[in-house]
């Protein structure tokens, strides 16, 4: 607001007079130039803002690339249908034997990643504004997790139950966050408007008088 009234003042102040203008045109005229002044200053921050994000973002992302490895081209290779190829496939957790073969011959590394995508492909819906999951996928979560964790039914129930509830909250807080800053936003970009507007006027005001004279305001006349 401060930034957006100084700005709106300078472009009201500095605003060239136009001789044989009705006063309400002058306060019309000075409160345009203030109103653009604000959306030049709010394109401008949007651009240096939104440069500085990319470059940070451009500098994350490559110190993240060479610690991703192969995980990360995997990953980026996920395909919509895969949640589908998974419950045609999904097998039991508890079992050694697919298809006739143990799963001796994986690393536990390459087990636990294959389980880690899946159960994360599982439980993405929860994330998602009134998303859930189905009764047959909460089931095989409990067995994946009984049979990673060792723990029994009831506490691999609770467990994933606990975990879904707070997945459901933090998303749920995020969005009620997102909402907040934007209508927040909505409201500051509002009232750096205003103040724009008002200090061009009140710069309109100090530029057609004679303001270095005692009691100049009450004897002001806007006549051009």
């Amino acid at each position: 607001m401060l930034a957006n009234a100084v700005g709106g003042y300078l472009a009201g102040r500095l605003r060239h007079t136009w001789v044989g203008v009705h006063n309400d045109e002058i306060y019309f005229r000075d409160t345009a130039h203030g109103a653009l002044s604000w959306a030049f200053a709010l394109v401008l921050g949007a651009t240096i803002l939104g440069a500085a994000t990319t470059h940070i973002l451009a500098g994350a992302s490559a110190g993240l690339i060479p610690a991703a490895g192969a995980g990360a081209a995997n990953a980026a290779q996920t395909q919509p249908t895969d949640v589908y190829v998974d419950s045609l496939l999904r097998t039991d957790p508890n079992s050694s034997n697919v298809n006739g073969q143990t799963n001796t011959g994986a690393s536990p590394q390459a087990r636990n990643a294959a389980s880690r995508g899946e159960v994360s492909r599982v439980f993405a819906p929860v994330l998602s504004k009134g998303g859930t999951i189905s009764t047959e996928d909460r089931n095989y979560l409990v067995k994946v997790v009984s049979a990673r964790t060792g723990l029994t039914q009831q506490e691999a129930e609770k467990r994933v139950d606990d975990t879904i509830a707070n997945a459901k909250k933090a998303a749920d807080d995020a969005r009620k966050t997102a909402a907040k800053t934007a209508l927040w936003l909505a409201a500051s970009m509002l009232a750096g408007a205003v103040a724009a507007m008002l200090g061009a006027t009140e710069g309109g005001v100090l530029r057609d008088s004679k303001w270095y004279e005692p009691g100049w305001r009450a004897s002001t006349v806007r006549n051009h």
